[in-house]
């Protein structure tokens, strides 16, 4: 028989036998809904469910007693009390109707908060931006003339926000990026990104907006949708000062083109929309965008905008100009920008520090370009450039060892190109000797050994017998110009076994890695040309054996070993090379 339980959570169905007795009866309704039996009450007294005391009502207790002889039968209603609470679903299905986003009943005030109404922010939360005028100026210029607006380019802005709300740029870092002239997409998150938040850190800036450009192709709009989400998202990661400028060019009356600068925010809304998902990819860029909610996907209509529904929105509705101006700033930006056409390297070095010749090394080095590309040197680490770059920061004194480094990098570019095959090597009593070897000599091992410090971008002077140890320095060969140092008394101290300055260590490790590869080649390609040589690798002559990279090391501890010592003899390999 079917019985009908009302309990105070509605109305519900238990099934038993007919010959149920009551004890099967409390069981079943248990384990129907789920309530143990001691904490429930069973009647056919509605009185049940108002009562304070339910041990009163004793009509339907459970015991041996069939049901039928407690007077149930089949389709009657049995009160149910329970003192637990109970999650109980809905009787019936909300319909269509009641399941809309309004509710079957709402005020016009509900319905009018509920909405997505797109409308315009009156003010940025940045109260300006101001461009350091030499940064801007390499940023722009770089677009305009070298790539000629053809395809978008972006940075990110390092700098400063005041009290007031006021941006101050700095800094405009240029990561690896891919481009087109309708998208722009930059690599974050690279270790490169990770030295420049460092350094930035350093100088006492941080991350305050990005900049990009916009290609030469003529366009109705200020923003296309990609833009305004890349905007939102930045606006999202760096908080609601974060800026944006724009570079675009733009046609005169004439055959001319001239060059804006402007900056924007989007607005709060743009931001929240973007972080929850509403904006959609659109097959061509325009100066609409396409917005789904993504609660309701299938409707075409979500937002309203000036009272009417829509499903794409004009993107001025979420641009707000930011009033832009100019400053200058501590740092120059003279040295080649990161990730461009021009490769950062020795040579741009060199020439950077002719154009500061005379003057403080912490003026020189007041370049972040610089500082970054000094960051992925092997000669430098990490923290090492953080303090050095608090010091310019501080307009401190640099070490004059850094100097002495800065010049050795530099240097390393003169020795790079230079005609190796071309040195003579004078090797004591044994007389002058040519070291451009004639087709089909043999090499005799000492030379392949000199030879092999060739190709590792060191040129040695030697002084006394080949049989015995020598001494000989790269400053006084290929250097002696192109590093401005006191060679002479270098030499003096050489030759006389004491110590020398552990800076020189670093000069010439430097001069080493910088001009290895480089000196490399040139010197294979002059054996190949003049020998016949095989092969350069581990450098050998025709019959001559395999030799290693010269065993030419230095030192930072002290005492110091003179890095420019070399032993060895022409009866066999190096013997016991200096550490």
């Amino acid at each position: 028989m079917l019985l009908r339980l009302r309990s105070r959570d509605g109305l519900e169905r238990v099934e038993v036998a007919d010959t149920a007795s009551l004890a099967q009866l409390w069981a079943a309704v248990s384990a129907a809904l789920g309530v143990p039996q001691t904490q429930m009450a069973l009647s056919k007294d509605p009185k049940l469910l108002t009562s304070r005391e339910p041990e009163q009502f004793t009509d339907l207790e459970p015991g041996r007693r069939s049901a039928a002889a407690a007077g149930v039968k089949h389709g009657d209603m049995v009160y149910l009390l329970t003192t637990m609470e109970r999650d109980v679903a809905p009787a019936h299905r909300k319909s269509t109707f009641e399941s809309r986003p309004f509710g079957p009943s709402m005020n016009v005030n509900a319905m009018i908060a509920m909405q997505t109404r797109i409308e315009r922010q009156d003010a940025p939360h940045c109260a300006s931006v101001s461009f350091e005028r030499h940064a801007a100026y390499a940023f722009q210029s770089y677009v305009a003339s070298t790539l000629a607006f053809s395809v978008k380019r972006g940075g990110i802005l390092y700098g400063a926000v005041d009290d007031d709300n006021n941006v101050m740029v700095d800094v405009i870092y240029e990561p690896a990026q891919s481009a087109t002239a309708t998208t722009l997409q930059l690599e974050r998150g690279t270790d490169e990104e990770a030295r420049a938040d460092y350094l930035a850190a350093a100088l006492g800036l941080k991350k305050v907006g990005w900049i990009f450009t916009q290609a030469a192709a003529e366009r109705d709009y200020i923003m296309d949708s990609q833009e305004i989400q890349q905007m939102a998202a930045l606006q999202e990661e760096l908080g609601e000062c974060a800026v944006t400028g724009v570079v675009s060019s733009a046609a005169t009356d004439g055959d001319l083109r001239e060059t804006h600068f402007e900056a924007f925010q989007v607005s709060d809304q743009a931001v929240k929309l973007h972080k929850e998902g509403w904006f959609q990819p659109q097959d061509e860029p325009c100066g609409e965008s396409k917005l789904r909610n993504p609660k309701e996907p299938n409707n075409p209509t979500p937002v309203i905008v000036a009272v009417k529904d829509l499903g794409e929105v004009d993107n001025d509705y979420f641009l707000i100009p930011v009033g832009i101006r100019d400053h200058e700033g501590p740092l120059k930006s003279s040295f080649p920008v990161e990730n461009r056409l021009v490769a950062q390297d020795a040579v741009e070095l060199r020439e950077h520090l002719q154009k500061f010749k005379g003057r403080p090394l912490a003026e020189c080095l007041s370049d972040f370009h610089l500082l970054l590309w000094l960051a992925s040197h092997s000669h430098f680490d990490l923290a090492e450039m953080g303090t050095l770059a608090a010091t310019v920061r501080a307009g401190g004194d640099v070490e004059e060892g850094y100097a002495m480094i800065l010049e050795s990098l530099a240097a390393a570019s003169v020795l790079a190109s230079a005609r190796l095959r071309e040195v003579t090597v004078d090797i004591g009593d044994s007389g002058a000797l040519d070291a451009t070897v004639r087709p089909g000599g043999k090499l005799e091992k000492g030379y392949a050994m000199i030879l092999e410090s060739l190709a590792g971008g060191l040129v040695l002077v030697p002084e006394g017998s080949h049989s015995t140890p020598f001494e000989g320095s790269i400053f006084l060969a290929k250097v002696k110009e192109a590093v401005p140092l006191e060679t002479g008394a270098l030499a003096a101290t050489v030759r006389a076994g004491g110590g020398v300055e552990e800076v020189y260590a670093l000069i010439l490790q430097s001069l080493v890695d910088s001009c290895r590869e480089a000196a490399a080649r040139e010197l294979e390609d002059a054996l190949r040309a003049d020998v016949g040589v095989a092969r350069v690798g581990g450098l050998h002559a025709p019959d001559a054996p395999t030799l290693q990279p010269a065993q030419i090391r230095g030192t930072t501890r002290t005492p110091f070993v003179s890095p420019a010592r070399c032993w060895f003899n022409s009866d066999g390999p190096p013997s016991a090379a200096p550490r």
